[in-house]
């Protein structure tokens, strides 16, 4: 399938460049050029936010005609002076503020697939592209009219500015504000029109509610963004901005009107009454405010231009690519330039160069020059201009700041008179030697003295003896460790937890079923219970005796070398299930091991997982 054009889309930039030429300057388009880069699959937002493309070929375009907010151009790109084909992928306009004279690519119209320019044969031009199209403008915003190299338009340029559909120009976003719609909400790059719709939250006091609202931000609130209302009932249009440091919406400004301006005319100024006459007067267009480029390094700006120059940048990632900041977190700001004696030389130039951030409204100066070969000298970096609110005036001081002495003079006076002087409210006042004039307090509670304190006081670096008894509300900590204590010396945890890991225990008789005697010692560093069970039964009467340990024990299990004897010597069983030991057989019996442990010879003894606390 051959490729066609797609719409002709507006870059940011442009929109930029139309609002600061509004009624101040003219904008004319300087060249159209063949696009190298692949840009058929960008979006609409992707091509909105193109700064510069790669071409092959570039040619000047005619501006034939501007209506309305349209501005018709033509341009005819031939392949004479190409010497090898070469694949383009659309066409991009660039235009320029004629007051500044700075190019930024304005538009660009994308090509549905690759195309081919081939190259000439034999001098002979073969293939060329005709484009004659549409573009928006700012309403408002003048052009400059380039007509055809022999002067005049054709009748097919006439028929066409008749003809045209304005539907097939410009790939921008335009769209009716729905009832009530609260402008905050706005903050994508659009055109939104408003009709009769006096309900809109956040419009300028006053607003009529029939207009067009122009927005320039990139979708959210982490950049700026700016607001232009025209009120087309009123005649009235009003700009705000949002400020993405404090997230605040400045209030409507809006421009005077030309009834305004009248009803000020007795406040006119007088030719007789101007210091300068008229035409030695700065204007402002004579202090142009321009967009400085992306990249621009401060000390670079030597005005030269024999008067002051204004420059500003409107979103926080251009203030972040600028060379030699006065601060790492640089915002949008206004920067003048301004020489001495507004040189216009760039030999013997000292340029000061003032900055001021939108941000957080500091202000910054810097001060560079040149020599006689007009190499640049930065003589001053950027320091930050002091609020005057803050500082201290000469005027307001007791003695002059030539005669008041420093910290580090106090300091070396300090060291000769020998003691630092006190403040006489906070130290303590002596009658004698040592002797306080009254109770010394701290934090308002008096301190108590010897002749207060009991007869009996217990001293801790003394022997005690208590005649009464004595109640502690914690339990006290005794941090003698020997072992062999006398019969009056207090027992510690320490002596009473040894003494119940090496007891040994009986078994509550309502977990036995004989009216015998089972006792037990756990050593529970290695998890083992040795028991031992006291003679019972009777001789001759077969019963099973048990003794329940589940209270005490999770996973007991029985060594295979215990066992129970009973009268007679005749063996019987002894077995563990449960936790529960079970011993049964004919006739009284007692427990034995035939393993000697040593530490308890011939006792029976199991091992265990973990105890029940």
């Amino acid at each position: 399938m051959p490729a066609t054009w797609g719409k002709n889309t507006l870059t940011n930039q442009a929109l930029t460049m139309m609002n600061q030429a509004l009624g101040i300057s003219a904008i004319t388009f300087t060249k159209a050029v063949t696009i190298t880069d692949d840009i058929t699959g960008d979006s609409v937002s992707q091509l909105q936010a193109l700064t510069s493309v790669n071409y092959k070929q570039s040619r000047t375009p005619k501006a034939i005609a501007t209506q309305d907010n349209k501005s018709r151009l033509g341009v005819t790109i031939d392949n004479s002076d190409v010497n090898e084909d070469y694949t383009y992928y659309g066409v991009g306009l660039y235009a320029k503020q004629n007051s500044t004279n700075q190019e930024v690519l304005f538009s660009v119209i994308p090509l549905t697939a690759g195309a081919t320019m081939i190259a000439k044969e034999n001098n002979a031009t073969t293939a060329s592209i005709y484009l004659d199209l549409y573009t928006d403008i700012v309403r408002g915003t003048q052009v400059t009219i380039m007509v055809s190299n022999s002067g005049t338009l054709s009748r097919e340029d006439v028929q066409q500015m008749i003809s045209q559909s304005i539907g097939n120009a410009l790939n921008y976003p335009n769209e009716t504000a729905s009832i009530g719609t609260d402008l905050d909400t706005i903050l994508d790059i659009s055109i939104t029109r408003i009709i009769n719709d006096t309900t809109v939250v956040h419009a300028p006091s006053g607003f009529s509610g029939t207009g067009y609202l122009i927005t320039i931000g990139s979708g959210d609130k982490t950049v700026p963004i700016v607001h232009t209302l025209d009120d087309t009932i009123n005649n009235i249009r009003s700009t705000r901005y949002f400020n993405s440091t404090t997230n605040v919406w400045s209030e409507w400004n809006a421009y005077a009107k030309t009834v305004d301006v009248n009803q000020q005319l007795d406040k006119k100024v007088n030719v007789a009454d101007m210091r300068k006459p008229a035409s030695d007067v700065v204007g402002l267009e004579d202090i142009t405010q321009t967009v400085l480029p992306n990249g621009t390094d401060f000390y670079t700006l030597i005005n030269t231009a024999g008067r002051p120059l204004q420059y500003f940048v409107a979103t926080f990632v251009q203030a972040q690519s600028m060379i030699n900041k006065p601060i790492s977190e640089l915002s949008a700001f206004i920067l003048t330039t301004s020489s001495i004696g507004n040189a216009i030389s760039n030999n013997y130039n000292y340029t000061f160069l003032n900055l001021r951030d939108e941000s957080t409204g500091d202000s910054y100066e810097a001060f560079i020059s040149t020599g006689g070969t007009g190499e640049i000298t930065v003589s001053r970096p950027w320091h930050k201009i002091a609020d005057d609110s803050t500082v201290v005036h000469t005027a307001d001081m007791r003695k002059p700041a030539n005669d008041v002495a420093g910290i580090e003079e106090v300091n070396a006076k300090q060291d000769k008179i020998g003691y630092t002087p006190a403040d006489d409210s906070k130290v303590a006042h002596l009658s004698g030697a040592n002797n306080f004039d009254t109770v010394p307090t701290v934090n308002n509670n008096p301190l108590l003295i010897a002749s207060s304190l009991p007869s009996d006081l217990a001293r801790t670096g003394q022997s005690q003896t208590f005649t009464q008894p004595q109640t502690f509300s914690i339990a006290p900590t005794i941090t003698d460790a020997s072992k062999d204590k006398g019969d009056n010396q207090a027992a510690t945890m320490a002596d009473l937890k040894s003494l119940e890991n090496s007891a040994w225990r009986q078994l509550d008789s309502s977990h036995i079923n004989s009216n015998s005697t089972f006792v037990y010692r756990i050593i529970d560093s290695s998890h083992l219970v040795f028991f031992w069970q006291g003679e019972a039964n009777k001789q001759g009467t077969l019963a099973t005796t048990t003794a329940d340990l589940s209270s005490i024990f999770n996973g007991l299990k029985l060594s295979s070398y215990c066992t129970a004897y009973f009268s007679g010597n005749s063996e019987n069983g002894i077995v563990c299930e449960n936790n529960i030991l079970s011993f049964y057989g004919a006739g009284s019996f007692y427990t034995t091991s035939d393993s000697d442990t040593s530490t308890f010879p011939y006792m029976c003894f199991a091992t265990y997982t973990s105890l029940i606390n």
